[in-house]
């Protein structure tokens, strides 16, 4: 479910509320829950391209392949979810049917643009994304898939072992969020539920924000791909490069808490901050979702949560109580609260009505353009002004458009006075038929009267509480639905508090069939079984009404395509059950079992060998299963309204996780301002919650340096992290071996660079942060904590001791915290330091570790044994290493020169570097001289600015600016000069953005063919599949690759000897399950046909598999660097880079031990 353009408006205005992590820093948690359909559809198609065809294996294993990344981000200690979209509650079935629709529409547009351009399109090969809903084919097979995986990864790794882990499949009713609202529901409902148990749900809608809070419970964060907003932003292919934000509800339940500050000093009773979110859950329905319509004139673009939550501010002093009373609306409450909002009504139509008599006024003395009779009566032009009104972002103009636009004179006769003072009854006669109108054209009325607007109001409000309870307590009515495309006028919904308690019968969920054909559109009739599709397109059907070939949309104020009311005809439940009953005996053995509603599944280690797992199509069979599967039934976690329990449950602490964000131990103020926080890499477009840090005051450095130097704090203030301080500005500051404190003075250069540094974090916080620090008198240097290791004494007693980063980062003072216990993370930052661990237990006997002795450097050893003096004995594995001396030989025969524009467009026979730039870039042509969005390119597209990436092989930019060309690229240019002389000739004189056909090609005709020509060549051509890549990467050319795999794949070069060893525990490194900053050797340095070991285990890469250094990506951030190995043998979810097989995969530098620098 989603709530469209609110995650944008919440992260906005609380701009810390998210927060970007690496894999190393996101925080323990216990408990997992996958929103699955946002992956599906994410791997499914992840282009958002209609016409994309991606075969369904690899659909499959892209799935895998991400919730495999999703659990090894976060590695549950507990339990771990999954919960795909069962049948959903008919009230869903309304937005469901129309986004199928409009997607099966722009399949159908996307297919005759392409038909336009290249005259055929095989729907056969479409994937139809219509397809990912409960009860068809595609999703019964995915069932069985997941059940399958499941089994596979509980079977053959540890980290799986440990978690519960539940899947809630496609057979099971329900959305996938609200069945996993259930069963926190049910956990919380039991004797032995923890309270301090740390959550985090993985999901795209921005609702989901909403559902975390209602659970109130205290330690829950989001998971969800980093947010870029703009044009062009596209997601990256391979999963482990997408950035991930944690959304942490800790902290928005601390700006909440400011949001609504003032009501601490109003309210007449207790101040409760559950209560204050339950009522903010509310509110947030007002602005509509997937269930209900917005309200007319509030829309989250125009302020309408902001004046809602002051509204409230101003209104709850008066209620006696709060509203939403654990799910059950407080009617009384509410009313009030309505009469109010509904001053929004009037305040909008006021509005409206100024501008439609002004406009009137100025349209009635001017001609319409290109006509030559006057508008002697612009009352026809009502509807047409209403209608723009609507569609602008408020209820204004832009007078210079409609100047433009030929609407408006601009005489000054025309500046009259036109706004006529009336009588507030005739204000309100005007009003009423405004809103007649509305529920005319709109809600098509045939009358409007008392009866109606009362039945409205009662419709409206059972929407409401309809929300409120499937929040609270789990859907209340499978069958009930808002009947209207549209909300009812906030002023019309009154007088409802005599309704008194609202109930609804829970009535049964629809059969999978049954939804399909309530929300397919005929388009994807193929997805239905056989025998319903005649239903969808013969004439004599009796629910033919319910599928029309043409619809329109309404973007009833709003201002994307993609916001717009998709106006069809709601379904008519008994009615389409009736049609469909006579067919139920036509359907096959199969399709009756898909048509039915199943059970959840849970699964979990057991040591017994349960057999061979027989394994669906793609994948082999599992050997050994020991995931041992118990079936249970919604009804079995659905707990009875009276059992449920409400708020922070007793024993909750408000204590502090390390990774788990707060605003407390630093004291503030809090106030909304128009601040521009940039928080999607441009300026916020609304209020800011800035947060004024108080008690800020001058400390002499002599101060800083002795309560902070050589000491362990928290940085990063709200997002806390455990950092060792080193240093103080702006004199540096070192202690002596006595304790004193030394300093030394600095020069005027270097007190203007200090200076500096101040000011910097200043802004930052500022303009990133939203938190005002004030003047920055005093910088604490400290150095970040990375994770922790065991240290070994002379007896060889392990003891863990932190591990600080090798380089400090600057902290201006005031924002340090000392003196807080959080509760340690053993997986962020290795639990506490100075436990003393037992050799046994930290080598157990058969653990894989990696030997670090020089001349054994990166072995692959097993654990024989730890004695009691200290040493631990080892059986090593030594493998022979394959030469690979013609990959060096042949690096240094194909080095690729690369050579600066005007050399290569010399070699080109170019008269000049700037038109070799322009055809290796983008040349756009507009197809359709009255479309400006029917553009192609054909430009050879080798380099990418604004994505600041080179084409492996082909083009390099040096020192960040000049782009230099390989021979190969060359080639590729003068192929294009010799095809395409016509285009080449044009743009020596010509150097316009976007190119009309007929500049390069006289007739029309021949210019489409011509275009298709070009394309096609591009496409076709070799370079056009080579790589994208970071600025400044490396990459061995593809002969050598080749060269390599060819050696490791040939006989002769592999054996093993085995030898025992005692040697002592420091020498040892343990495999890695969750990535840090720890470099196994910091000293390394990482080449090109460097030699590698995987020490991650629990990976796609299997642990201990070796591989050579194939290609360097480097990042601003040098620990984010990837390298590109490839193995010695193909790998799950491996990628082709140059290589015949799946063998390669990207690595950070923290999960190998480079085997080349051993031998250095």
């Amino acid at each position: 479910m989603g709530v469209p353009k609110f995650y944008r408006y919440i992260s906005e205005r609380y701009p810390c509320l998210s927060e970007k992590l690496r894999e190393f820093q996101i925080p323990e948690f216990d408990n997992l829950y996958l929103d699955m359909n946002g992956i599906i559809h994410v791997c499914s198609h992840p282009d958002d391209n209609p016409l994309q065809s991606t075969p369904e294996e690899t659909i499959f294993k892209d799935i895998f392949y991400y919730i495999e990344l999703m659990f090894r981000l976060i590695q549950p200690k507990k339990l771990f979810m999954m919960a795909v979209d069962g049948v959903a509650p008919r009230a869903k079935m309304n937005q469901q049917r129309g986004r199928r629709f409009r997607t099966a529409k722009d399949a159908e547009i996307a297919a005759a643009r392409v038909m336009a351009k290249s005259g055929s399109v095989d729907p056969e090969e479409r994937f139809d994304s219509n397809c990912i809903t409960p009860g068809t084919e595609f999703m019964d097979k995915l069932h069985q898939q997941l059940k399958y995986f499941i089994v596979y990864k509980i079977s053959t790794d540890k980290l799986w072992q440990r978690p519960k882990i539940i899947l809630s499949g496609h057979d099971t009713p329900g959305e996938g969020e609200h069945k996993i609202m259930d069963y926190i529901r049910y956990l919380r409902s039991r004797d032995d539920w923890q309270p301090n148990t740390r959550h985090c749900l993985h999901g795209l809608d921005a609702d989901l924000v909403m559902l975390g809070l209602c659970s109130h419970e205290l330690h829950f964060s989001l998971l969800r791909e980093e947010v870029k907003f703009g044009r062009n932003q596209k997601r990256p292919a391979n999963p482990e490069e997408i950035s991930y934000e944690l959304l942490h509800l800790s902290l928005m339940r601390d700006y909440l808490d400011l949001e609504f500050q003032t009501l601490k000093d109003t309210l007449p009773f207790p101040y409760d901050l559950e209560k204050v979110i339950d009522d903010w859950v509310l509110m947030g329905f007002l602005v509509g979702n997937d269930f209900i319509p917005n309200l007319p004139s509030l829309h989250i673009n125009e302020n309408a949560l902001h004046n809602l939550y002051q509204l409230y501010i101003e209104v709850l002093p008066i209620l006696g109580g709060y509203i939403n009373e654990a799910g059950v609306l407080n009617l009384e409450r509410f009313e009030k609260y309505m009469n109010k909002l509904a001053e929004f009504d009037f305040e909008h139509f006021k509005e409206i009505e100024s501008d439609l008599k002004y406009f009137e006024m100025k349209t009635s003395n001017k001609k319409m353009k290109n006509s030559t009779e006057a508008l002697n009566d612009c009352s026809s032009k009502n509807e047409e002004l209403m209608n723009m009104i609507n569609s602008t972002k408020s209820a204004e103009f832009s007078i210079e458009l409609l100047l433009s636009m030929g609407w408006l004179c601009d005489t000054e006769e025309d500046l009259i006075k036109w706004d006529e003072p009336e009588t507030e009854d005739d204000f309100m006669k005007e009003f009423t038929k405004f809103k007649a109108k509305y529920y005319k054209e709109k809600m098509h009325f045939k009358e409007v009267n008392e009866e109606v607007l009362q039945r409205q109001a009662e419709c409206y409000i059972r929407a409401i509480q309809w929300n409120l309870h499937y929040y609270y307590h789990g859907c209340p009515s499978w069958s009930w639905y808002y009947p209207y495309h549209y909300a009812p006028f906030i002023s019309d919904i009154k007088d409802f508090t005599r309704l008194g308690q609202l109930d609804f019968e829970l009535g049964m969920p629809f059969q999978p069939f049954q939804q399909l054909l309530g929300v397919l559109p005929p388009g994807s009739r193929t997805i239905l079984p056989e025998a319903f599709r005649h239903l969808m397109v013969e004439p004599e059907s009796p629910i033919l009404r319910f599928y029309p070939e043409n619809f329109v949309t309404d973007l009833n104020g709003k201002q994307q395509e993609w916001e717009a009311v998709v106006l069809l005809p709601f379904i008519e439940q008994e009615i389409l059950v009736s049609a469909m009953e006579p067919y139920y005996k036509d359907l096959t053995p199969d399709e009756k079992r898909r048509n039915k509603h199943g059970p959840m599944a849970i699964y979990e280690y057991t040591s017994e060998d349960l057999g061979v797992r027989e394994a669906p199509d793609y994948f082999p069979p599992v050997l050994s299963n020991h995931a041992k599967e118990t079936i249970i039934f919604l009804k079995e976690i659905k707990v009875p309204s009276e059992k449920l329990k409400w708020g922070v449950l007793p024993g909750a602490r408000e204590s502090y996780w390390y990774g788990f964000p707060t605003l407390k131990f630093i004291p503030f103020t809090g106030k909304l301002k128009d601040a521009k926080v940039q928080v999607f890499q441009q300026p916020s477009r609304g209020l800011n919650m800035m947060l004024y840090l108080k008690g800020v005051k001058a400390v002499s450095l002599e101060e800083a340096a002795n309560k902070y130097l050589d000491k362990e704090v928290y940085v990063g203030w709200p997002h806390m992290v455990k950092a060792f301080c080193v240093i103080s500005t702006n004199s540096k500051v070192t202690l002596s071996d006595d304790g004193s404190v030394v300093r030394s003075d600095l020069t005027r250069p270097e007190q203007f660079q200090w200076s500096m540094v101040g000011q910097e974090l200043a802004l930052k916080h500022r303009n990133r942060l939203g938190i005002e620090i004030g003047h920055v008198d005093v910088v604490i240097f400290a150095k970040k904590l990375i994770g922790a290791k065991y240290e070994f004494n002379e007896n060889g007693e392990a003891v863990k001791k932190f591990n600080w980063a090798s380089t400090a980062t600057s902290h201006p003072l005031q924002t340090i915290v000392d003196n807080v216990n959080l509760l340690p993370c053993e997986k962020v930052c290795g639990g506490q330091p100075d436990n003393q661990v037992p050799l046994h237990v930290l080598f157990p006997r058969g653990q894989v570790a990696f030997l670090m002795k020089p001349e054994l450097y990166g072995v692959e050893v097993k654990i024989r044994e730890s004695s009691n003096k200290g040493t631990v004995t080892i059986k090593v594995q030594n493998e022979a290493e394959p030469n690979i001396d013609s990959a060096y030989a042949l690096k240094e025969e194909y080095y690729e020169q690369y050579y600066q524009g005007s050399a290569a467009a010399t070699m080109c026979g170019l008269g000049s570097s700037h038109l070799l730039s322009r055809i290796t870039g983008t040349i756009l042509i507009q197809t359709f001289e009255n479309d400006p969005h029917s553009k192609v390119n054909i430009g050879l597209n080798m380099k990418f600015n604004k994505f600041s990436q080179e084409v492996v092989g082909y083009t390099k930019k040096m020192n960040g600016r000049f782009w230099n060309y390989s021979d190969k690229a060359v080639q590729v240019i003068k192929e294009y000069i010799e095809k395409f002389p016509d285009v080449v000739r044009y743009l020596c004189n010509h150097n316009e953005d976007v190119f009309m056909k007929k500049d390069f090609f006289a007739s029309s005709e021949n210019a489409d063919t011509k275009i298709q020509e070009i394309l096609k060549w591009l496409s076709d051509h070799p370079y056009s599949k080579a790589e994208r890549r970071s600025v400044g990467s490396n990459i061995l050319s593809e002969v050598v690759v080749k060269e390599l795999e060819k050696i490791v794949t040939s006989d002769g070069w592999r054996n093993e000897n085995t030898s025992i060893l005692e040697v002592k525990p420091g020498e040892l490194m343990l495999p890695v399950s969750q990535l840090n900053l720890m470099e196994p050797d910091s000293s390394a340095q990482h080449l090109l046909l460097d030699r590698v070991v995987n020490i991650r285990e629990c990976h796609p890469v299997p642990l201990g598999l070796k591989g050579f250094i194939i290609g360097i990506e480097t990042k601003d951030d040098e620990q984010a660097t990837l390298y590109d190995i490839s193995f010695d043998v193909p790998i799950i979810n491996g990628f082709q880079l140059h290589t015949e097989e799946k063998r390669c995969y990207r690595l950070t530098r923290h999960a190998f031990i480079n085997l080349s620098h051993g031998r250095r």
